[in-house]
């Protein structure tokens, strides 16, 4: 998650560095998180990536969808760790804290998934070179 950042709630749930206006301490294991999953206790490339650092976050919500979880961290003092384009959208949509997380995690990758029978349809060639260039253009512009 190149460019992570922790988007953090409106409690504080002890975390002494968010309450002094500076960025809490990471430490995955203490602060409670949430985390996209699609099955119960899926670990995803964010978890993954911690595993083999020797490092775990306290997932207390698991979600299916991932666009629902900033508006829930700003109902509680919980944690979600996401890119930096998803989170700076949210920070200033419903006033959440941002903080650059510590760890340099890898990139993401993304697809864009189509049925077979769509795959040569003028239409659908079309939004998928759309969707390509505005994500480069994105990547450049954060370069």
């Amino acid at each position: 998650v190149e460019g992570a950042l922790d988007l953090i709630g409106s409690g504080d749930n002890g975390r002494q560095g968010a309450r002094d206006g500076g960025a809490p301490h990471f430490d995955g294991s203490n602060m409670p998180t949430m985390n996209e999953s699609l099955l119960p206790g899926y670990h995803g490339t964010i978890d993954t990536f911690l595993e083999k650092q020797n490092l775990h976050r306290n997932v207390v919500v698991e979600s299916a969808h991932f666009r629902m979880l900033p508006y829930m961290v700003a109902q509680t003092d919980l944690v979600l760790t996401a890119g930096q384009q998803f989170a700076s959208f949210y920070e200033k949509l419903l006033g959440l804290k941002s903080y650059t997380v510590p760890i340099k995690f890898p990139p993401l990758r993304f697809y864009q998934l189509w049925h077979e029978r769509v795959h040569q349809a003028t239409e659908h060639k079309w939004l998928r070179a759309q969707v390509s260039a505005a994500a480069k253009m994105m990547a450049q512009g954060r370069a």
